[in-house]
């Protein structure tokens, strides 16, 4: 959905290069971009959450500073400040509105979910307070002042409710969210110490993951657990959920990543890892009860960083793993192994929704495709995240698989060497259901900084839509171009893969 954009080399936050209905090409020549949008800064727009609404409008949130704007008024802040922004399937301006904070750099970590109403429900990070709308503003529950919002808003831009998410004396952060079928919403991530989520109290003795769902009307937890067990946890296992997705039926699915859990696995359906570090999948019931957990174990290590679950319930589970895993699920086990520990690899997973393995795949070379930062969880812990978002994954309405990461290195999903610089660049492919390749492209230069968002496709039409960070010059191909003239951008753009016979 990122409109033919380009840089007109004008100060034009919103650099777009309008280039009629079509490109001028021929079949063979065809990007198949219908648009590119750059959403950018003199200073900085970070973007980290993004999504579709019902109608095909694109949802994206982040942070910003400096001044910026996404087709309407311009948003102004000397300081970080949330960002909600909607644009419609062309990538025109649908509405734009800021969080305002008053420290300095105290917002973090947005994360967005799309109602069947097409109402949004978006939470943070924050310092001190925070002001949701003109007038309505929450402060901080905790004696250090940290705490995680959360509201809904409404399809035009008007705010229905907002709280806090968590009282106590540790701290929380929503890492996904994703809403149910009868609006109401559930969130997913990690926290420390003890926080109360509505009349459940969560403690840990290190860092630990948690599920909650709320009343979509309200905002209200209906209920909420933690995902270890306070007994077996200690100082030195780490527990985060990094992924929610909800299939057809109402049932929630919950992908994440542990460590330090070698003696005992953290879910007693699933043996310890050798590394003591891994990933998992877990479905629960629309009350929270569990049905089943498959394990991501090994010499080696894994995340999952994304889900989605298509239209017959089968999951999708993309990732990454560096050295040996085997994928421990109900049926066949998959295995796969990278050339060494510090290889990472892209690792894409589909399960059965009774958890069976139906098939994963793994790509990449003999370099690491995402870099790996040890410590960088969300509380600076023990977890090792992906940076610097992870891989991405959506089903369309047919059932094929769109997948994005920004990856170093050469990859290959099957239509050929796409490759090879160290640098991360936007790379994107899409999957038949099988997991056979259908169409892939690399997009990036030199810059470190280019990675993808989010990814999704259009529920009318299945044109593809990416969302992501870039730090210098992504080519579309056929004259479209977007260049970063600031320290990041928020690109967004939109792929008719129609148009390039896929």
């Amino acid at each position: 959905m990122l409109a033919l954009g380009a840089l007109l080399g004008t100060a034009s936050c919103a650099q777009v290069l309008g280039l009629g209905e079509f490109e001028d090409c021929d079949e063979d020549s065809c990007s198949g971009v219908l648009w590119a949008k750059s959403f950018d800064s003199h200073e900085l727009v970070f973007p980290e959450s993004a999504g579709l609404d019902s109608k095909g409008n694109v949802l994206l949130s982040g942070v910003f500073r400096g001044t910026t704007d996404f087709g309407g008024p311009p948003l102004i802040s000397s300081q970080f400040a949330f960002f909600l922004t909607k644009l419609k399937p062309d990538g025109s301006h649908g509405f734009s509105r800021w969080l305002r904070l008053k420290v300095l750099d105290g917002a973090l970590g947005s994360r967005l979910s799309v109602l069947p109403d097409d109402s949004v429900v978006l939470s943070g990070l924050y310092e001190e307070e925070i002001e949701l709308d003109a007038g309505e503003s929450i402060t901080a529950p905790t004696l250090d002042e940290n705490g995680c919002f959360v509201a809904r808003f409404s399809s035009d831009n008007k705010l229905i409710w907002g709280r806090n998410l968590f009282t106590g004396t540790g701290r929380l952060a929503v890492l996904d969210s994703t809403a149910m079928p009868d609006g109401d919403v559930v969130l997913v991530g990690s926290f420390r110490r003890e926080v109360s989520l509505g009349s459940s109290t969560l403690t840990t003795a290190s860092e630990d993951a948690f599920v909650v769902r709320l009343d979509g009307e309200t905002g209200n937890p209906l209920w909420s657990f933690q995902l270890g067990d306070p007994e077996y946890t200690t100082a030195t296992t780490s527990l985060e959920a990094k992924a929610v997705a909800v299939d057809p039926a109402g049932n929630i699915v919950v992908g994440g990543r542990f460590t330090g859990f070698t003696d005992f696995g953290f879910d007693r359906s699933i043996g310890p890892s050798p590394s003591g570090a891994g990933a998992f999948m877990l479905k629960l019931s629309s009350t929270g009860e569990r049905d089943w957990t498959v394990g991501l174990l090994g010499e080696g290590r894994a995340w999952v960083t994304d889900i989605d679950v298509d239209g017959r319930g089968d999951i999708l589970a993309a990732g990454a793993l560096a050295g040996a895993i085997a994928i421990h699920a109900h049926g066949v086990r998959g295995a796969h192994e990278t050339s060494g520990p510090e290889d990472s690899d892209i690792l894409l997973v589909k399960l059965s929704s009774a958890g069976n393995h139906l098939w994963s795949l793994r790509f990449g070379d003999d370099s690491s495709q995402l870099g790996v930062e040890p410590k960088s969880g969300i509380f600076g812990s023990d977890v090792e995240s992906l940076s610097p978002f992870g891989v991405h994954v959506a089903a369309d309405t047919s059932g094929d698989i769109v997948l994005g990461a920004g990856a170093a290195g050469a990859v290959d999903f099957g239509g050929g060497l796409l490759g090879g610089r160290q640098e991360r660049d936007w790379t994107v492919a899409k999957l038949s259901a099988g997991g056979a390749h259908l169409w892939s492209r690399r997009f990036g230069d030199a810059a470190t900084g280019q990675a993808v968002v989010g990814i999704d496709t259009d529920p009318g039409t299945n044109a593809v839509v990416v969302v992501g960070l870039n730090d210098g010059t992504l080519d579309f191909g056929n004259e479209m171009r977007v260049v970063a003239p600031g320290e990041f951008s928020a690109v967004v753009t939109k792929i008719d893969l129609g148009r390039v016979g896929r």
